[in-house]
């Protein structure tokens, strides 16, 4: 099993997977996937990859000619690819969403799996949807049947009933101004931003101007001592140690991030 990094919490835990051997494969530092190093990574053992675009944390978004060169290194194999695309409709600057479904060649074996918590904003709901081959779907159905069955028949019918009324671009624009709202209330903080979110929930900042404290470390003296939560990048990673970046979370109230930002400067 290849999994890019940074990456969510659960892929970096596939062992439960039949006993899978993972291998990581880090992103390059502007988050771009390094396509040498995921093929020095595969080998005749490889069973699957797994991918996430759009990314957390970094809110990266897949290009169509990066599927076209994941597509080239696993044809004529029997990998698997699982693509998390979770934040599927949150792109923002005109950035677009492009699926592993959506190729030609890699749609007869991807899972692509999706998430209604993220995309209405009810996370704590846990429910999602994956699209995949004939095939593959009904393989994956026989392992679904004994994991969790079903949804629970409320969750559904609130999720279907909303799906007749939910605006795409509206939820794109809203979210999009609260990452161009946190991005601004922090501007004179002395944080580093290498580059804005391209979707999803989350911004990645710099420290090195702040801290030398590794970004675990940083991350719990700002909680404490601040009152301001956020996340160390290296805990993306399977070994990292610090990254000097935080992600923080802007799908938040704007008096929320006025009051984090208003935190922030009594300290620096």
């Amino acid at each position: 099993m290849v999994v890019l990094e940074p990456c969510e919490g659960v892929a970096l835990n596939t062992r439960w997977l039949g006993g899978a051997v993972e291998r990581f494969v880090a992103l390059k530092e502007n988050f771009e996937i390094d396509f040498e190093a995921l093929a020095k990574a595969m080998n005749h053992k490889t069973k699957a990859i797994i991918i996430n675009s759009p990314h957390n944390p970094s809110g990266k978004v897949w290009k169509e000619e990066d599927f076209n060169r994941l597509s080239d290194l696993v044809k004529d194999t029997d990998i698997i690819v699982i693509s998390d695309e979770v934040y599927d409709v949150l792109t923002y600057d005109n950035h677009q969403f492009y699926s592993a479904f959506h190729h030609p060649k890699l749609r007869e074996q991807c899972f692509s799996v999706f998430s209604f918590g993220k995309m209405f904003h009810v996370t704590g709901w846990k429910v999602g949807y994956i699209l995949a081959s004939e095939e593959l779907s009904a393989a994956y159905r026989r392992i679904h049947q004994y994991l969790s069955f079903s949804v629970n028949s409320p969750a559904q019918y609130a999720l279907a009933k909303y799906l007749e009324i939910f605006d795409v671009e509206e939820n794109r624009t809203l979210m999009q101004q609260k990452r161009d709202f946190f991005i601004e209330q922090f501007n004179d903080l002395p944080f580093t931003l290498q580059q804005k979110a391209e979707a999803g929930y989350f911004q990645i900042l710099g420290y090195e101007d702040i801290s030398d404290l590794n970004d675990k470390d940083f991350s719990v003296w700002m909680t404490e001592k601040v009152k301001v939560a956020s996340i160390p990048v290296s805990a993306f990673y399977k070994n990292s140690t610090t990254t000097n970046s935080v992600r923080f979370c802007f799908s938040k109230k704007e008096e929320t991030i006025v009051e984090a930002a208003k935190n922030l400067r009594s300290f620096f």
